[in-house]
């Protein structure tokens, strides 16, 4: 069992006061500058507890005319439900085309496929 992300801990440790809020970072540092979810993730009650130094997202990139051939629409916000499901549906093999290419290991060039 692998132990929580940092910070995961952060609200934890905070709500036991062995935190203290980041309230004086400086004119410069804009709170607002941080993707909600990453703020949130190491906030109590409005109040920053952690400075992250690292975020991530995801976006998915797609071939419309692959969609349009197998009779796909993207939707607004996909699911992973949804692209894994895509990914299948447009994979064919025959062809040498494949539904998704995903990292799947740090360094470049390591990839999925489906």
């Amino acid at each position: 069992m692998s132990s929580p992300s940092a910070p995961t801990r952060v609200p934890i440790w905070a709500k036991k006061n062995w935190l203290v809020p980041l309230d004086n970072l400086g004119a410069d540092y804009d709170v607002g500058d941080l993707l909600p979810k990453i703020r949130d993730a190491v906030s109590v009650s409005g109040k920053l507890y952690a400075a992250p130094f690292y975020g991530e997202s995801s976006m998915v990139m797609y071939r419309t005319d692959l969609f349009q051939k197998a009779g796909l629409k993207m939707p607004e916000s996909p699911t992973w439900d949804f692209v894994i499901d895509a990914a299948k549906k447009l994979t064919d093999k025959s062809a040498g085309v494949y539904g998704i290419c995903l990292r799947g290991k740090a360094g470049w060039a390591r990839t999925w496929r489906f």
